[in-house]
C-alpha cells in the first residue's frame, strides 16, 4: 500500500486536517499570506470534497487539508486516499459518525 492511516502519530506522520465547508473562510484567515497564496495557487476552492496539501517551511507536508460537508461519504474519502503523497496519515478534527473516512481511505489506493 503507497500510503496508510494511523492511530498513533508518529514523528513522520502528517495531519488530515478535516474542515467543515462553512468554516473554510474562517480558518484561511489563521493561515499565512504565503500559505493562503500557496492554496490559491494550488486551485483550492474550499467546497466540499476539495483537498490541499500545505507545505512545511523547511520541504515536504506539514499537513493536508480535507473540506467536508453532510454530503461527504466514502467516496469523497476514497478519492482523497487516491490524491494522497506515500507517507503515513492522521486524521486531524472533528468527524461526523458515519462519514466513511475509514472504509473511503482504505478503498481508495485500489481504485474502488
Amino acid at each position: 500500500m503507497a500510503h496508510n492511516l494511523i492511530a498513533r502519530a508518529r514523528k513522520d506522520t502528517v495531519p488530515i486536517t478535516v474542515i467543515a465547508a462553512d468554516k473554510v473562510e474562517a480558518w484561511s484567515r489563521t493561515l499565512s499570506k504565503a500559505k493562503r497564496d500557496w492554496l490559491t495557487g494550488a486551485g483550492f476552492t474550499g467546497n466540499a470534497g476539495a483537498s490541499a496539501l500545505i507545505p512545511a517551511d523547511k520541504g515536504g507536508v506539514e499537513q493536508v487539508i480535507f473540506v467536508t460537508d453532510d454530503t461527504t461519504d466514502m467516496w469523497s474519502w476514497s478519492h482523497l486516499a487516491t490524491q494522497l503523497p506515500v507517507g503515513s496519515y492522521k486524521l486531524a478534527g472533528r468527524l461526523l459518525e458515519g462519514n466513511g473516512a475509514g472504509c473511503g481511505a482504505g478503498l481508495g489506493p485500489f481504485g474502488l
